[in-house]
């Protein structure tokens, strides 16, 4: 949270007209990584994971961005390595994270080599009809009345 905090005290300063350029740019990356840190953990297993990884690319586009506005004169070059140093630090929490995902994933896979298939959202659906039209098969369809039709003549 502190990085985007700094991130927006940063940007704060830019010259208007780049409101919808880098301010925006930098100001989205900043709050992205740890919005995708939020919705990870309200998920579980390789969801997030996989929040973590997208965490980890915010940040590193919030590097870039604030490479590049020192390079052009928006940021001071002490505040930029702040600002780098800051996303350094961060970034090596995350893979510190995402490696640990990683390693409880693979122990418990170690521990359950044969784990209950995934059945996609639509297979239960599928299921009780493949079970339903089984026992249809099964059905005497010659013993079945065919319903009487009248035709009425005007």
């Amino acid at each position: 949270m502190d990085l985007a905090q700094a991130v927006y005290a940063l940007t704060r300063e830019f010259p208007r007209d780049e409101v919808y350029g880098l301010t925006s740019q930098l100001n989205r990356a900043a709050v992205s990584v740890r919005s995708n840190l939020a919705v990870g953990y309200g998920r579980s297993g390789r969801d997030y994971e996989r929040f973590v990884g997208m965490a980890y690319v915010a940040l590193l586009e919030l590097g870039t961005q604030t490479e590049l506005a020192a390079r052009v004169g928006l940021i001071a070059e002490p505040e930029a390595r702040t600002i780098l140093e800051r996303t350094a630090a961060v970034g090596k929490m995350l893979n510190a994270l995402r490696n640990g995902l990683k390693r409880r994933r693979i122990h418990s896979a170690e521990k359950n080599p044969n784990p209950a298939p995934r059945r996609s959202r639509g297979s239960r659906a599928a299921s009780a009809f493949a079970r339903a039209s089984e026992g249809m098969s099964r059905l005497p369809w010659s013993q079945l009345k065919r319903p009487a039709v009248s035709v009425r003549t005007a």
